[in-house]
């Protein structure tokens, strides 16, 4: 964090002392620049930090917000303990003994596994999953879980599973940028500013939601989608594709296996078929599968919508096979793989576990990949006990 200019005023017109600070917004990945404004040790000011060289001032509502948020009259400032007359405050001493009996209560009573550790959003980027991971590796519970239970964990899994990374859009290079599922107007400000300049260079712009979003207003091409119906329109866009040779032929024989099948996958999805199931102009689709597989290059960029459905993975699986096909990876202007500086891992080897993670006989894929507990199975756990039941929870950064 770096301090900025520092002007505390005098006479009689003079203003608390203040001092400003510039940092980044920690709400979320984006971790957009940020200036606040500390007087006489509050925070009174939140503003984008117009020399970020990536966000350029923007901030989204939720870093606006910041200012509301620290400040706000019922945030929690100390430990609290829950009686039968309500929430009394207790001591970080007495906070950390009450926590540390109870764990022990539990271990020794129903065994290890008896207790989750959930990390929710605020753990996304950040150090501190990895202690609490390793935390349940000496403790010896499986049940490590975070909110990849419900989102981006099937995202990443099905591009691994299909090409071995998971890629990010590259939209200044673009020639055509398909926003699946995803509004940076509202999520990531910032990356308007990108996609701005990438169409005034002639990128073309599709836009898939069911939402009318300040983008699609703008687009090309916005195609209004039946919610949940995400992996029939990436299979009726590959029929059109591999049907019209839109497809990369030295990327295919290069890098591809099992290329004829996909002819058999995708024969009964033809854009007709596939407006009955998405509500999408069969005409559209052709157009958006032109579009994109003329284009070269052209990145897919994915929001959270696909991953928050049941058949998500699937959905995901058909759009990583649709960037691959078109030769749209690992190339500027595509889904490009980038290597992210990471900390030793954390967790032990050979953790003293002896018991299945919650939900690794359900999910055998999700637990393989991620290697953590499938958070969405806990509640059965607490209340039938199956498959074994769960007698304590640890959360942080969450409200489940």
């Amino acid at each position: 964090m770096e301090q900025g200019h520092v002007s505390p005023l005098v006479g009689p017109d003079a203003r608390p002392e203040s001092e400003v600070f510039r940092t980044v917004c920690g709400i979320c990945s984006g971790t957009c620049g940020i200036r606040f404004t500390i007087e006489d040790g509050v925070l009174h000011s939140v503003e984008g930090d117009d020399n970020h060289p990536v966000s350029n001032g923007h901030l989204c509502p939720k870093g606006q917000a910041l200012t509301e948020v620290v400040t706000a009259r019922d945030r929690l400032k100390h430990p609290m303990r829950k009686t039968a007359y309500g929430w009394e405050r207790v001591s970080w001493n007495q906070a950390f003994y009450l926590l540390t009996q109870n764990l022990r209560l539990i271990k020794q009573n129903y065994g290890p596994e008896a207790l989750a550790v959930h990390v929710g959003h605020a753990g996304v980027g950040k150090e501190f999953p990895g202690y609490a991971e390793r935390f349940c590796n000496l403790y010896g519970t499986p049940n490590f879980s975070t909110c990849g239970s419900h989102c981006f964990e099937s995202k990443a899994m099905a591009n691994v599973i299909t090409y071995g990374a998971m890629p990010i859009a590259d939209y200044e290079n673009s020639r055509c940028i398909v926003l699946w599922g995803k509004n940076p107007a509202s999520s990531t400000p910032s990356l308007v500013e990108q996609i701005v300049k990438a169409r005034e260079n002639g990128c073309a712009l599709v836009v898939i939601d069911p939402r009318e979003t300040p983008l699609a207003k703008k687009a090309d091409l916005h195609l209004q989608i039946r919610p949940g119906t995400d992996g029939a329109l990436a299979l009726g866009m590959l029929h059109v594709i591999l049907n019209h040779g839109l497809y990369n032929n030295e990327f295919v024989r290069e890098w591809t296996t099992g290329f004829e099948k996909l002819f058999d996958c995708v024969a009964p999805y033809t854009p007709k078929a596939v407006e009955g199931i998405t509500w999408i102009p069969a005409a559209k689709i052709r157009q958006a599968a032109h579009l994109y597989g003329s284009s070269k290059p052209a990145c897919i960029s994915q929001g959270v919508a696909l991953e928050l459905n049941t058949n998500g993975f699937q959905a995901l699986r058909a759009v990583a096979i649709l960037q691959a096909v078109t030769g749209n990876l690992d190339v500027p202007g595509g889904a490009i793989f980038l290597d992210d500086p990471r900390l030793s891992d954390l967790r032990l080897t050979n953790p003293d576990s002896k018991r299945e993670a919650i939900g690794a006989k359900e999910y055998p894929l999700f637990h393989a990949s991620s290697g953590h507990a499938q958070a969405n199975l806990y509640a059965r756990a607490i209340l039938e006990g199956k498959p074994y039941p769960l007698r304590g929870l640890l959360v942080a950064g969450s409200n489940p």
